[in-house]
């Protein structure tokens, strides 16, 4: 299975077409990761994800699993729950494993450190990016096009009539989440409607956006219409805050 072969399968299991965008690969990088039989020894896959209770990353590994182990590669999953110094872990445990011949490394909510990027960049010839590119590493990515989705979002409300929207945004500095928000504000400005949104920030988390909700949708005469939420969880929690009122 060459590394090719490989990021269009990340590119499958992340399920989002047309809103992947697949960055050329490297010459340098397209040579094989080998299948297995009987007398090799065993090949082994890395796959690092930020969270398990997210959608994407939860298909993308369940996907990307089946994908490897029909080649006869077997997938070592490391889960690092958003922790910078876990992930670091995984990077330094699988990365440098002989029997691991190819890594996946998923969605970074910030930069990595100095001593992670060094890292990754003595391992890029066998590493894969899902949703951020890495400035100095030379790794093929697969990436959302976050900004597109976020303008997506805003024309399906726009189209149903809605104008006053409670936005539950990310933290500042969230790479991803913060395309999402540009390409959704931006749909209401070219309208001349950005007025109607009230923009409030949360923290990926259900607990946060069921109070943000509820303390917004309680407050002022004109109630908002519609609730966009940046994350799943946070889309959790708006519902519970509905159901409570």
């Amino acid at each position: 299975m060459s590394l090719t072969e490989l990021v269009t399968l990340v590119a499958s299991a992340a399920d989002l077409t047309p809103l992947l965008v697949l960055a050329a690969l490297p010459p340098m990088q397209s040579g094989s990761l080998p299948a297995t039989d009987r007398t090799a020894r065993t090949s082994f896959g890395g796959l690092v994800v930020p969270g398990m209770e997210s959608a994407l990353h939860s298909r993308m590994v369940h996907l990307v699993e089946k994908g490897l182990e029909q080649r006869g590669i077997h997938v070592i999953l490391g889960n690092y729950e958003n922790d910078a110094r876990a992930m670091k872990r995984y990077v330094d445990s699988l990365g440098w494993r002989p029997d691991v011949r190819a890594l996946i490394l998923a969605s970074f909510q910030s930069r990595p450190s100095a001593t992670t990027l060094a890292r990754l960049r003595q391992i890029e010839d066998k590493l894969v990016l899902f949703d951020n590119p890495v400035e100095g590493i030379a790794a093929p990515c697969v990436m959302v096009d976050h900004e597109e989705g976020g303008q997506l979002a805003a024309r399906h409300l726009h189209a149903k009539g809605h104008r006053r929207i409670l936005f539950i945004g990310p933290p500042r500095g969230s790479l991803g989440a913060d395309a999402r928000e540009r390409g959704f504000v931006d749909f209401f400005r070219r309208q001349g409607e950005a007025k109607g949104l009230r923009l409030v920030r949360g923290n990926y988390q259900r607990d946060k956006a069921r109070d943000l909700t509820l303390a917004n949708l309680r407050r002022g005469r004109r109630p908002f219409s519609a609730v966009f939420c940046v994350n799943g969880q946070s889309c959790v929690g708006a519902l519970q805050a509905i159901h409570l009122l």
